[in-house]
């Protein structure tokens, strides 16, 4: 899968270094705006969950179980569902990540917070 700038891949076929930051501002844009919608409570933690959405996607990120449990205001549950996302997709293959994994275990003391 090819990539630009930030992670960026839709719509990628070569690296274009002067695209790269306009790729990234649009996805930016996007996931504030995905955030607002679907998250329906107050949360100091907007910035976790801002790079889960950017790494995960907006279209996974609304299916997650974390993302139901925080719209019924429960925390702690919501923060647990961190330890399920800790793999990476290789070659179309699902692996365990230890970067992931260390990610994750940091978005979920942040969300605690």
């Amino acid at each position: 899968m090819y990539t630009v700038g930030y992670d960026h891949t839709k719509n990628v076929k070569d690296i274009i270094s002067n695209s790269q930051t306009n790729f990234f501002v649009q996805d930016i844009n996007l996931i504030e705006q995905s955030i607002s919608q679907l998250i329906k409570v107050e949360l100091n933690q907007y910035d976790v969950l801002f790079s889960c959405v950017y790494n995960a996607g907006v279209l996974t990120f609304n299916q997650w179980k974390l993302l139901a449990k925080l719209n019924v205001d429960n925390y702690i549950g919501a923060s647990n569902e961190f330890e399920r996302w800790n793999k990476n997709i290789f070659d179309d293959i699902k692996q365990f990540s230890s970067d992931f994994t260390n990610r994750r275990k940091v978005e979920k003391s942040l969300l605690n917070k």
